[in-house]
């Protein structure tokens, strides 16, 4: 019995290191599973966090980048399209006889302008004058209308009033004589005239809506008649 005893006292001494040892061993490991599911979290936490502050810097980054991105675009669209309408724009022309053919024609400013869908100023007597003759210029290249000349009587004073128009980009050498004879300066119904008083004749010249526009009164030197047909234009 006294064997029997110590030699369950041996197995004792010997097993108790190796519950130790195991204990030991398990206790460690739980605190490291521990450890590690805690380092895990935080670690979890902080990448879900960064990652949202980085998303959202990126988000903010990407769409400073788009307003900057399509202000300049505006721009370059913006200066191409102001460039296309500055190149577009027809230039100034000098006519010459050279450059022109006139000729009688039954065609009215009246009628040119409303066959054309324009707005023109002309002296609306036709069916009360007794003289009215209307001469078309044409370009030689194009055949395109540069000008109307029309002559009409006044019944009211017999004078012949004559009165012509060219687009506002159409200088023609036929109105030359306007550039030395009309050296007053008048407005008129808001428009500015030009005009003045010849030997035999008077002349007055302006720009309305996009037309330039000549007037003549043959054997009238007085400035009220002048004046008189210029405020039934522009009136």
């Amino acid at each position: 019995m006294a064997s029997e005893k110590k030699i369950h006292e041996l197995i004792e001494k010997k097993e108790s290191p190796d519950k130790q040892d195991r204990q030991v061993v398990w206790d460690r490991l739980q605190e490291k599973v521990h450890q590690q599911d805690t380092v895990d979290v935080n670690f979890d936490n902080v990448i879900i966090q960064d990652t949202g502050n980085t998303v959202s810097l990126a988000r903010r980054r990407k769409a400073l980048w788009c307003i900057l991105a399509s202000t300049v675009i505006l721009f370059v669209v913006l200066a191409l399209c102001l460039t296309l309408l500055k190149n577009n724009k027809p230039d100034n022309r000098y006519c010459t006889e050279s450059d022109y053919t006139s000729s009688e024609s039954t065609l009215t400013i009246k009628g040119y302008a409303s066959a054309n869908d324009i707005e023109l100023l002309f002296f609306n007597w036709y069916d009360d004058t007794e003289f009215c003759k209307d001469r078309i210029y044409k370009l030689i290249d194009s055949e395109e209308v540069i000008c109307i000349r029309e002559s009409m009587m006044d019944m009211n004073t017999g004078y012949i009033v004559t009165l012509a128009f060219t687009d506002d980009r159409t200088e023609m050498d036929l109105f030359d004589t306007y550039k030395t004879t009309c050296v007053n300066s008048e407005t008129v119904s808001g428009t500015e005239v030009q005009w003045g008083i010849g030997e035999y004749s008077s002349h007055a010249k302006f720009a309305h809506k996009g037309y330039s526009y000549f007037l003549e009164v043959e054997d009238a030197i007085e400035e009220e008649f002048l004046m008189n047909y210029l405020e039934i234009l522009l009136s």
